[in-house]
């Protein structure tokens, strides 16, 4: 009961919002949506402590009974299920509470918390899944619903144009997840978790002629490219920003791009027995974790900085997941969706207090108007980081070592990548608060003096993430190393004795590395910034554009597909079709009807005489033909 109460209350609460928009106040949507998702966390707490070692199913319906196929619509409580049902529900319940307070002046705002709370339903739909078709279910769930979240504001045509996007773009990588399934059905005669799983260890299928396992796990990870934004497939992630910000947050945090990283990690026992695709998955990490990093450098709106760092860090566990470590993945998940909500929370309340403001340049001096805000963001940064004692380095610090140990090329390679990208994480994420909160104001005076922390049901949220951020990371580590085998396997803090003494410490010094490097240019020297900033303007330029990738995209796909379009449409719809296809045979029919209409006159003898001469015709034809014969 628990357990369907934390799947299903949000989806309720989606109902209530959108059947209540016309008759009841504004406000009643978000408080109630509120209330409801914080029950469904209630009962996934209820359901996490209850869990025993093995996996347990609460069976709904008989979904599809037909030869061959038998599939039970089933909610799958296991350690990971467990976990996911509970992260997604505290980060939603603390961002409807956000909401409450930063939609305020929104008239849809029923509207908002339906989306809202349907986008947290798909994600619980998805994260609960017990096969791998209702998974298909809630994964095209949130992809619905986050094209509705971002496009929220339809008046804006870059909002629309970002929800466009994110939706063509998730749909590419979803091809990837339907072969994957088909392959999966094709393979094993089966879609569901268990019996797919115990049989990937023996299974010597071939597709295509290549091992089985390894084309399901290149699909696989296809499909959560798309979700989770990694590189070749990320370009809608910072275009998504165009969404009402805690629309970034549950977006960023807990849901949609954490699918991917879920997906990989669900499939974990077929990712055991293809090397290959598990290769690659570390080597799409490792690139995307640096890539996203020199992106995030040269953003200017406060948005797309956070949001670029969650593609960064999103590489992170991709690159845990591929070196056979999914564990880690999901303790890193389990760390950054807090310090990341918080991130974006805190961003959210500074746009807010400066008028819609995001523009970086446009901003600063707000340590002494949000002083509240300017310690949650610096919380925020310190364990997106990966400083020491806050969450992200307890997860960072296990993923980069993990790589270490590997000792493959593909992992090493990743090692030395993602200690790359540790230091760009403290040199961008400690600009942006210098950038912030340090200095002099540069937005107008009016707008700077009227700046200050926002009410209650924006600052508890932010409260709560802040102690998280502190806590969760070292919480979870003692608990994982404590004999509680639940943990243990769920979060992986294997220190490996093989690796020299400072692997573990050098993702904190990169990290640390990164914050002096800001101070020195946004803070102590920033005449050396200014001179660095004249020699990289060209460098600066390509990566604001996310190296260019949109103009890539544009050139190759967008503008060809465009021209073939209007070439079928002029030439070959118009032109053929409509010219010589039906319309040209009716309007062809129309015109020899108006040649031959000379020929009913109504007179009673000019029919005769036709008749006569028709009769005189035919019959003088058969005599001929007769005759030839």
């Amino acid at each position: 009961m628990m357990a369907v109460a934390a799947v299903f209350l949000p989806l309720a609460a989606a109902v209530l919002a959108a059947l209540t928009a016309r008759r009841a106040p504004p406000v009643f949507a978000g408080i109630a949506a509120t209330t409801m998702t914080a029950l469904a966390l209630a009962a996934s707490l209820v359901v996490l402590a209850g869990l025993g070692d093995e996996p347990t199913r609460v069976t709904l319906a008989t979904w599809i009974a037909v030869d061959g196929l038998h599939l039970d619509w089933s909610l799958r409580l296991d350690p990971l299920s467990a976990l996911m049902l509970v992260v997604v529900n505290a980060i939603s319940a603390l961002v409807h509470l956000y909401a409450i307070g930063y939609m305020a002046e929104d008239p849809h705002r029923p509207r908002f918390f339906a989306f809202l709370s349907l986008f947290t339903f798909s994600m619980l739909l998805l994260v609960s899944a017990d096969n791998f078709l209702q998974l298909f279910c809630g994964w095209e769930g949130v992809g619905l619903s986050s094209y509705l979240l971002i496009g929220f504001w339809y008046e804006r045509a870059t909002a629309n144009a970002a929800a466009i996007k994110a939706f063509l773009m998730n749909r590419i990588g979803d091809v990837g997840l339907v072969l994957a399934l088909a392959a999966i059905a094709l393979t094993f005669d089966s879609l569901t978790f268990d019996a797919v799983f115990d049989a990937a260890g023996s299974t010597s299928a071939t597709l295509l002629g290549l091992p089985a396992l390894e084309v399901i796990g290149v699909l696989l990870l296809v499909g959560a490219m798309g979700k989770s934004a990694q590189i070749g497939l990320h370009t809608w992630l910072a275009d998504a920003m165009e969404g009402p910000t805690p629309v970034s947050a549950l977006l960023h945090a807990a849901t949609m791009v954490t699918a991917g990283v879920f997906l990989v990690a669900r499939c974990a026992p077929l990712y055991a027995g293809a090397p290959v695709a598990l290769d690659l998955v570390a080597a799409v990490g490792a690139a995307t974790a640096l890539f996203a990093a020199t992106i995030a450098l040269a953003q200017t709106d406060i948005k797309r900085v956070v949001a670029w760092s969650t593609c960064s860090q999103l590489g992170y566990m991709f690159l845990a997941a591929g070196v056979a470590v999914p564990a880690a993945a999901l303790f890193h998940l389990f760390t950054h969706a807090f310090f990341k909500a918080l991130l974006f929370l805190g961003a959210g309340a500074v746009i807010h207090a400066l008028a819609h403001e995001q523009d970086l340049r446009r901003m600063g001096g707000l340590a002494r108007r949000m002083p509240l805000t300017c310690a949650a963001m610096v919380i925020g940064s310190l364990a997106l980081s990966g400083l020491p004692p806050f969450a992200g380095f307890w997860s960072k610090d296990v993923i980069l070592e993990s790589a270490y140990a590997a000792h493959g090329p593909v992992a090493m390679t990743g090692f030395w990548m993602g200690l790359a990208a540790a230091f760009l994480t403290g040199l961008y994420s400690w600009r942006l608060v210098f950038l912030v909160f340090a200095g002099e104001a540069r937005a107008p005076a009016g707008v700077v003096a009227a700046a200050h922390e926002p009410g209650w049901s924006m600052r508890f949220p932010v409260l709560v993430l802040a102690v998280a951020a502190c806590v969760a990371g070292w919480w979870a580590h003692d608990l994982a190393a404590a004999d509680a085998p639940f943990w243990r396997g769920l979060f992986a803090v294997t220190h490996h004795a093989d690796v020299p003494a400072w692997v573990p410490v050098a993702p904190a010094v990169a990290g640390a590395a990164g914050l002096l490097a800001a101070w020195l240019l946004y803070l102590a020297r920033p005449d050396l910034r200014a001179r660095f900033a004249a020699r990289t303007s060209a460098a600066r330029a390509f990566l604001a554009s996310g190296w260019r990738f949109d103009a890539l995209y544009d050139s190759a796909a967008v503008r060809p597909i465009r021209r073939l379009g209007a070439f079928l449409g002029v030439s070959v719809d118009r032109g053929l079709i409509d010219r010589h296809g039906p319309e040209g045979i009716g309007r062809a029919a129309l015109a020899g009807a108006v040649r031959v209409q000379f020929l009913q006159t109504g007179q009673l003898h000019h029919y005769a005489l036709v008749v006569v001469i028709g009769a005189v015709l035919f019959a003088a034809w058969n005599l001929l033909i007769g005759g030839l014969w």
